[in-house]
């Protein structure tokens, strides 16, 4: 037993390690890459780099964000009285939403679909409920429904066809 693990639940160091294969010269279409390159215009690169150049890169952004926010709610029409989640990509958003429930709660997922619910699951001490796509690869609502009844979940993701990005 190595020193770290003196420190370390016991449930996380139950954990299986979260493997990403290579993916060297292949379409990656479970991660929501594009295959084809994506150049951006040489305007667009001139005002990030004019932007980048007045960046205070020794200090931390605002932690708010105020700006990024008004923009959102003006451009999807977000009512002011809504508040706005924000974070450093979809496994920190789901995390977030799940350090909100209590020790116990269940969350629940169609299945197949993003890893991290399950696995953020079980970071947080939450239950993990999958529910199976049909044959067709559809969500079947009548098990969704009947697992919804009979779990009880506090949260639902539902990323169809899959990534929550």
């Amino acid at each position: 037993m190595s020193f770290i693990n003196n420190w370390l639940r016991s449930d996380i160091q139950a954990i299986n390690a979260y493997h990403v294969p290579t993916s060297v010269d292949m379409v990656k279409l479970d991660a929501m890459e594009s295959p084809f390159p994506f150049p951006l215009p040489d305007e667009l690169i001139s005002q990030y780099l004019a932007y980048l150049a007045d960046a205070d890169l020794n200090r931390y952004p605002n932690p708010s964000a105020d700006e990024l926010q008004q923009t959102l709610r003006e451009l999807m029409n977000i009512p002011t009285d809504f508040g706005v989640l924000l974070g450093n990509g979809s496994d920190e958003l789901i995390q977030l939403l799940a350090l909100a429930c209590e020790t116990g709660d269940t969350i629940l997922s169609v299945e197949p679909s993003f890893v991290m619910y399950g696995m953020i699951a079980k970071f947080t001490r939450l239950n993990y409920q999958g529910v199976n796509l049909d044959d067709n690869f559809e969500i079947d609502l009548s098990a969704t429904l009947s697992a919804i009844k009979t779990h009880k979940p506090k949260l639902i993701f539902i990323a169809y066809p899959n990534n929550p990005t």
